[in-house]
């Protein structure tokens, strides 16, 4: 599912608004201007959260996101 979603992100965004960085487990990790944090959230968030048939029924995955400016111990939610 995340690597659908990476795909559809990666075809989509702007290299120069958004940089995919890594991607571990439940998690992608990316590197954005202090000024497109929530647009590139916004953006991410609809492409994770797309639907996925599971035996018939269309169900979606709720995503979390949540950033910082200086280290992991400092992030804060974003709420969209």
């Amino acid at each position: 599912i995340i690597n659908s979603a990476l795909i559809r992100i990666y075809d989509k965004y702007d290299p120069d608004v958004l940089h995919i960085l890594l991607q571990v487990h439940d998690a992608i990790i990316w590197e954005a201007r202090d000024t497109e944090v929530v647009g590139t959230a916004q953006f991410v968030k609809h492409e994770m959260e797309q639907p996925i048939k599971v035996n018939g029924r269309d169900i979606v995955i709720p995503v979390e996101i949540s950033y910082s400016t200086k280290s992991w111990a400092d992030m804060i939610d974003v709420r969209i």
